[in-house]
């Protein structure tokens, strides 16, 4: 017996598909900001200008933000939530409206107690324990980006003295069923970092030939027998540094 979430169907046209829209001006590039509030004191702040999407669902509009970066508008948003499916339709939306660079970045789980809160880390293969990317790619243990993009991203980070580290994460779709055994074995994997939508946006990019890297900055640790929520007051400063510097990196690749 198959098991559903196996049973991968390579027909590349669906009965809905994404709505595509020819938006002259759209920005080309976008960050992916799972920072809401550090996204809109940027805004506040006068370093973004909003953009009338009428992007509207379930969960109420998407908000979109534009920011220019060397005379390239970059587009900046924030899924209304958390998750790999909530994320890859809010990628599927901007895909279809002409989007084809992007980055991705927002703070995750750490696997080695090694690694310092707020440390960037650069993905290069992500676990897929996960549903999404398996309507989007063949069954795989794992899903790659490709290594010409990471070492791009990796150099440009340098340039704001920023030395990231590169590895595998582990993007799962339930918080709250991280447990030890399965920690151990994804340690045992390689994995670095824990997050919730990494695999599912790398599928639906290398489905709809986009590119898009993801940026994990360090948060809470879950590597030892006790989980350290490494909690800090001052975290939208940081945040909006990094939501700047992914523009600054997208508008490279």
């Amino acid at each position: 017996m198959i098991l559903p979430i196996l049973e991968f169907d390579d027909e590349t046209e669906a009965l809905i598909n994404p709505e595509k829209k020819d938006i002259p001006k759209f920005p080309k590039h976008c960050v992916i900001s799972f920072y809401q509030k550090a996204t809109e004191k940027l805004y506040a702040d006068g370093k973004l200008r909003k953009v009338d999407s009428n992007i509207v669902g379930e969960t109420g509009e998407l908000p979109l933000y534009i920011i220019d970066i060397n005379q390239t508008p970059v587009l900046i948003c924030f899924p209304p939530g958390a998750g790999g499916p909530l994320a890859a339709m809010v990628l599927e939306t901007l895909i279809g409206f002409g989007v084809n660079k992007f980055i991705v970045v927002g703070h995750g789980g750490v696997l080695r107690k090694d690694i310092l809160r707020d440390s960037v880390m650069i993905v290069k293969s992500a676990i897929r324990q996960e549903g999404l990317s398996y309507h989007y790619i063949k069954p795989s243990n794992e899903i790659t980006i490709n290594e010409n993009i990471v070492l791009k991203v990796e150099k440009e980070l340098k340039k704001h003295n920023i030395n990231p580290i590169i590895g595998k994460t582990w993007t799962t779709d339930s918080m709250y069923r991280e447990t030890k055994g399965l920690i151990e074995k994804r340690k045992a994997d390689g994995a670095i970092t824990v997050e919730m939508e990494c695999a599912s946006l790398l599928a639906v990019a290398q489905f709809r030939n986009v590119i898009l890297s993801q940026l994990v900055c360090a948060g809470d640790d879950i590597s030892g027998d006790v989980w350290d929520p490494r909690y800090v007051k001052d975290k939208i400063s940081v945040r909006e540094k990094m939501i700047i510097i992914s523009a600054e990196i997208c508008v490279k690749l």
